[in-house]
């Protein structure tokens, strides 16, 4: 059986240039570890790897890892004659949880992690998707420029002096509820075309590199169906890229940041990005997107609209509904679309529990359903204020 050294043989240099390394053979990792005749690859842990001597280094936060390492190692040494010649010891690290996978090349198919995106169609148009006045104006600049880009393109040759980037890229800025993922889901529809949506947990993966190969593959992927791509949430995605890199995690992030912009830049397609923070965009992602919009709470105006729509005639009402949208446009001056909507419906479901026979939907089940959603809100705003206020006082 073979020897194990409790030392652990990685030689230090004080060499600036280096790469980082997320799938290395045991051997590199473990010099003093007799394999016996085994190739074995270690994936998912972040090595460095100097250039100028090509020894290697543990990174930052991941040294504590190094035992686990070795004893996942020696198990797979000790199992040895159930497995393979060459095999692959992957996973998450940090919490112990991996395993033996034989044979290598089932890596790509088992280990990989490759994100399974969902494209969907919607029925919603235009006229659908109730927006204050400067945001819908914005929303039929964009119509218009996607519809008729092929004429600028093409018929007036505007691609001969700039190939680069025939795509249209759009953020959508602005909180929760605003009507962001509706507006883009109109925009796919009325172009007849699916959307792809993709939130971050879709192109996550805990295995060092394949987060940018995931976000590749969801541009690939708009590509193949002709689909408008969808980052929903997308704050993480187009954040500014990291000056000082320390760590593999640091370093991940960067070639992230780095992929999409690639990827951006060869697009022909529609995409489109959701974010609530416009401030925290890298500027590089800043000059490749083509339309900034705004989306903001609905004024009162807006609040009537969006009431309007709907409080359909089907909903049993008690009072007019001119009168009950009027009363609710005056308790809901800080609500988003979405929460507007949730509001009616929590009065729906108040006049059902009341009456389910015959029941009539009143102002007063409305305002309940209204005063509930303000408690939630306040709720959620004083946990953040306190998140930020330990945040701070540990600083």
């Amino acid at each position: 059986m073979a020897k194990f050294l409790s030392s652990f043989a990685f030689k230090k240099c004080k060499h600036p240039n280096y790469e980082y390394i997320y799938q290395i053979n045991a051997s590199s990792l473990f010099p003093d570890i007799n394999l016996l005749g085994k190739q074995v690859t270690v994936a998912g842990l972040s090595i460095k790897r100097c250039l100028d001597c090509g020894t290697f280094h543990w990174t930052e936060g991941n040294e504590e890892l190094k035992p686990i390492v070795q004893e996942q190692i020696m198990s797979f040494l000790k199992a040895s004659d159930d497995f393979l010649d060459q095999s692959l010891i992957f996973g998450d690290f940090k919490k112990a949880n991996l395993q033996v996978i034989e044979p290598p090349t089932s890596f790509k198919k088992v280990l990989a992690e490759e994100a399974v995106f969902t494209i969907s169609s919607t029925n919603i148009n235009l006229v659908d998707v109730i927006l204050p006045h400067n945001t819908e104006q914005g929303i039929k600049q964009i119509f218009a420029s996607i519809k008729y880009q092929h004429i600028v393109n093409d018929e007036w040759g505007f691609n001969k002096v700039d190939p680069v980037g025939t795509g249209t890229v759009i953020l959508f800025y602005g909180p929760s509820g605003t009507g962001k993922t509706r507006s883009a889901g109109a925009i796919a529809n009325e172009l007849d075309m699916p959307m792809i949506s993709v939130s971050l947990k879709d192109l996550e993966s805990r295995f060092m590199g394949q987060t940018p190969k995931n976000i590749a593959k969801a541009f690939e992927e708009a590509n193949k169906q002709n689909a408008v791509l969808f980052f929903d949430e997308a704050d993480t995605v187009l954040g500014k890229r990291l000056s000082s890199v320390t760590t593999g995690v640091d370093n991940e992030i960067n070639m992230e940041r780095s992929t999409l912009l690639k990827e951006l830049e060869a697009f022909s397609g529609i995409c489109i990005f959701a974010t609530n923070f416009q401030e925290n965009i890298d500027t590089a992602f800043q000059r490749r997107i083509n339309y900034h919009v705004s989306f903001e709470l609905p004024d009162p105006i807006t609040r009537k609209r969006l009431l309007s729509y709907f409080l359909i005639d089907s909903i049993p009402l008690l009072e007019t509904k001119e009168h009950i949208t009027d009363q609710i446009v005056e308790e809901t001056s800080e609500f988003s679309g979405g929460d507007i909507v949730q509001a009616l419906r929590q009065g729906f479901i108040i006049a059902l529990m009341e009456n389910p026979t015959t029941p009539k939907v009143s102002l007063a089940h409305f305002i309940e359903g209204i005063a509930n959603l303000k408690k939630i809100k306040q709720a959620i705003a004083q946990r953040m204020t306190q998140t930020i206020f330990n945040i701070k006082n540990k600083q």
